[in-house]
């Protein structure tokens, strides 16, 4: 039954392989503020995909926790967005202008590279250029 589902959902998707293939990639970020652009582009992607208007909206998002600080017992702030601020509420809304900036280009494009490269080999740096070139990369 197993392999009867894979085949219909590789036909109907045009694609071929197990359905977890390629799914799941790592990629090493140096620095606070790639983290940050990190988490914003995945903050921002329901947003892209035209799924909610805005990044509170998706059920799923982190937005809820750290701009409207709703409680989120699966969620651990990362030190870089504790950083944003000392205060909890200045914090939020440090947080909510950062995601209403939008992504900027260069960040859209060193985190889209990041992604398409892990196609290519199991990790990916994503970080300042002698942190990159340090590693080859």
């Amino acid at each position: 039954m197993n392999r009867a589902y894979v085949r219909r959902v590789n036909e109907r998707q045009q694609r071929t392989g197990t359905l977890w293939e390629g799914r799941f990639h790592s990629t090493l970020v140096n620095a606070d503020r790639y983290l940050l652009a990190c988490q914003r582009y995945i903050e921002l992607n329901p947003v892209r995909a035209g799924m909610v208007a805005h990044p509170g909206d998706y059920r799923w998002s982190s937005y809820r926790a750290n701009a409207q600080g709703r409680a989120n017992p699966l969620l651990i702030p990362h030190s870089a967005f504790e950083l944003i601020a000392t205060n909890g509420d200045e914090r939020r809304r440090r947080y909510a202008e950062f995601i209403e900036q939008g992504i900027p280009a260069q960040d859209l494009a060193s985190i889209r590279k990041a992604v398409q490269s892990q196609r290519r080999f199991a990790g990916t740096l994503l970080g300042s250029e002698p942190f990159r070139g340090a590693k080859g990369i």
